[in-house]
């Protein structure tokens, strides 16, 4: 049996899932590199003669990390992603199979366009031709219908 608490955690570990991510194209856009190469200048008295100086320095890095801490901190991005996306499709079969076992067809596409699909109430009363605020407590509605008090 599927609990309100269920549903908010299934919301939740989408939104963990979705920043997770982020962090990793951050940490991964932001690679350590080297710079160098010669370039053409004079000297500083008189006189000015031409001469070649060879340039080198560090790329660019996050807040002073290391190419190791940063390859660390993604791989331990990615360990908290997969089991993020573990935990997400084990509450997605909960739900799933609790919005199945619903008789109410307007019941059963709330709770899809909401907790499957992600929309937004606004979104799912443009859908079925409602105001948010109908959405809102015919979703109330239901919840207390058909899912037991803790």
């Amino acid at each position: 049996m599927i609990t309100r608490k269920d549903l908010d955690e299934f919301i939740l570990i989408e939104k963990q899932i979705q920043s997770l991510k982020k962090q990793i194209r951050y940490y991964e856009k932001k690679r350590q590199y080297a710079v160098h190469g010669s370039v053409i200048g004079s000297s500083k008295s008189f006189p000015f003669t031409e001469r070649s100086f060879c340039v080198e320095g560090g790329g660019y890095t996050v807040g002073g990390m290391s190419e190791e801490k940063r390859m660390e901190k993604i791989c331990g991005l990615s360990d908290k992603l997969k089991n993020q996306l573990s935990m997400y499709e084990d509450k997605k079969i909960q739900v799933q199979e609790f919005i199945v076992d619903i008789d109410d067809i307007e019941a059963r596409l709330l709770f899809t366009y909401l907790f499957i699909d992600g929309m937004s109430q606004s979104q799912v009363g443009d859908v079925l031709g409602m105001e948010q605020s109908s959405v809102s407590k015919k979703l109330t509605r239901l919840l207390k219908k058909y899912i037991p008090k803790q």
